[in-house]
């Protein structure tokens, strides 16, 4: 190729950046799909450890992957149950919150203004409108349907990489070549994820399922959705367990008052420190050694 044929540099790098330009586009568009897949990889890498278990105990690989999918399926449907009639509790009493919610601005406005505090240089009428919560509140609820809505494609997106995988690696498993290495650096890979997502996963579990519990003493009505919602906002780091706080100190505010509130945020505050400063150390301790004495 003689000088003539040569791309330039600025060339390249406007090529370079439209390849990109388009290559980000492109999974934006595509972000619901692959969110889809990246979370059934995610948990196909949770499950993944059940299915080699079932094997071991003599069960063929297409029903140990049949046992797997059917317990995550019963256990994803028991708790859905759970949480769609809370949910249906939740939106029947959406109006009765929102005149409790307005009720509570006009005694914030009366204690500031019997003070000497002028209402109007702190908060405006734009300010936290009742009937805009509400609004929120449904659209963050229809946000959850839709996402549960796809559940089913997940489990089938899940069964089929299941199988797979589970296919691939029993292949790699009776090969002598190395012709199946994808499997094994899979394997590599997934490991440490999956000892990570199952300690946090189980802790998660048991901080939700404790959560649970104390909002059903404290009184706290859908205390079963806030669970699941903790459960979820918990992977997000430093943040989550703030946001996870916010849903069940209001319910208690208006069902029960200042008090209520109080105590829904000094219960779950002390089991948050509880689990990050005891259990969980102690669950990661013992899940890594075992991992450590494994590769050893």
């Amino acid at each position: 190729m003689n000088s003539g044929n040569k791309i330039s540099p600025l060339l390249r790098w406007l090529i370079g950046g439209a390849c990109i330009v388009l290559i980000t586009a492109g999974m934006k568009a595509a972000a619901p799909i692959l969110n889809l897949v990246f979370i059934s990889l995610l948990i196909t890498q949770s499950v993944t450890p059940l299915t080699e278990l079932l094997i071991k105990r003599r069960l063929s690989p297409n029903l140990a992957v049949f046992a797997t999918i059917l317990i995550v399926t019963l256990g994803g449907l028991a708790v859905l149950s759970l949480f769609w009639s809370s949910i249906d509790g939740l939106i029947e009493k959406l109006p009765t919150y929102q005149i409790r919610l307005g009720g509570l601005r006009e005694s914030v406005v009366g204690f500031l203004s019997s003070v000497g505090i002028s209402p109007s240089k702190l908060m405006s009428e734009d300010i936290l409108p009742p009937a805009k919560i509400i609004q929120v509140t449904g659209n963050f609820i229809n946000v959850i349907v839709k996402v549960l809505g796809n559940g089913a494609l997940v489990i089938l997106l899940v069964a089929i990489m299941l199988f797979e995988f589970t296919a691939l690696r029993q292949t790699y498993s009776r090969s002598n070549n190395h012709s199946y290495s994808f499997i094994s650096r899979f394997d590599e890979v997934s490991k440490d994820t999956r000892v990570y997502i199952a300690i946090v996963g189980l802790a998660g579990l048991l901080q939700a399922v404790a959560n649970v519990i104390a909002l059903r003493v404290l009184d706290v009505d859908f205390a079963v959705i806030w669970g699941v919602f903790f459960f979820c906002m918990h992977l997000v780091p430093a943040i989550g367990f703030f946001f996870a706080l916010i849903p069940p100190v209001i319910v208690a505010l208006l069902d029960h008052g200042w008090y209520s509130a109080l105590a829904v945020i000094i219960v779950w505050g002390a089991i948050n420190l509880l689990f990050d400063n005891i259990i969980k150390p102690q669950f990661m301790k013992k899940g890594l050694s075992r991992q450590n004495d494994t590769v050893l």
